[in-house]
């Protein structure tokens, strides 16, 4: 198990595979009798395989905020001012937050400042 770079905790990260979301599933639905009511009703929840980084972490927040398919638009036209999505946004573009591309709730989710 590698650390990741900039880990200042030093705990090696473990990627998660269906074993362990099986494992966490199980240990979740023991502690929490509604969970276990819908993990027996509707199974275990998928297990997506996405790119690990920031450039995947705004679709997620964004899908939390809003519809899927707004999600997606909205990703897509950063993608489109953007050249890369990072914390810091572009460093040929101007800032994110200054655009008028997302909403301020969105803009603080994904802490572009």
């Amino acid at each position: 198990m590698a650390l990741m770079e900039g880990d200042t905790n030093r705990r090696p990260r473990r990627r998660l595979t269906a074993a362990r979301l099986r494992e966490g599933v199980t240990a979740l639905s023991i502690a929490d009798r509604d969970l276990a009511t819908v993990v027996a009703r509707f199974g275990e929840p998928p297990l997506w395989s996405r790119r690990p980084g920031y450039a995947t972490l705004v679709p997620i927040i964004l899908e939390q905020q809003v519809s899927p398919t707004s999600a997606l638009a909205t990703y897509n036209r950063l993608h489109q001012k953007f050249v890369e999505i990072t914390p810091s946004g572009s460093p040929i573009s101007p800032n994110p937050r200054r655009v008028g591309l997302v909403s301020r709730v969105k803009k603080q989710a994904t802490a572009w400042a």
